[in-house]
């Protein structure tokens, strides 16, 4: 499962690594990544969200015709 292997590792493990990387995002370059990375993060929540939704619509959708 997709979800098990990297999205759910992603959502656990980005909140601590951003937590530790943003202290030291001084510089512009260390700035644009942590901006990526929190970017990325959304993403995450957002793509996790969407495919719960799915997921619930598609159990809808089987006991409606079964």
């Amino acid at each position: 499962k997709v979800y098990q292997t990297e999205i759910l590792p992603a959502l656990e493990k980005l909140p601590k690594l951003l937590n530790e990387f943003r202290p030291h995002a001084k510089k512009d370059e260390s700035k644009q990544k942590l901006v990526i990375m929190e970017n990325y993060y959304k993403q995450m929540k957002q793509f996790e969200s969407i495919m719960k939704t799915m997921d619930k619509e598609l159990q809808n959708a089987k006991g409606k015709h079964y």
